[in-house]
């Protein structure tokens, strides 16, 4: 397989979300990453912390583009590490 094209595709998707994202139109690149990622809503998850695991089922991106998470003790805001779909 060329590489060539897959990298020319990745870099223009890449280019389009910077340029939007450097014009303000932040509400546009969060449109289309949660259209990519339809398991961001209503998908049982489960994470380590330094507390223990912890689990929940998601609830969408906010506005910065982290995962949403809800469990037993309210909404956690997921913006690194690794997220296990049960």
């Amino acid at each position: 397989m060329d590489g060539g094209p897959v990298l020319g595709h990745v870099l223009v998707a890449l280019n389009r979300a910077v340029m939007d994202l450097s014009g303000g139109r932040v509400d546009d690149v969060l449109r289309r990453w949660r259209a990519l990622a339809p398991s961001s809503t209503g998908a049982s998850v489960e994470w380590d912390t330094p507390d223990g695991v912890r689990a929940g089922v998601t609830a969408g991106l906010d506005a910065d583009g982290a995962l949403l998470v809800r469990n037993g003790t309210g909404m956690e805001r997921i913006i690194s590490g690794e997220i296990r779909w049960l």
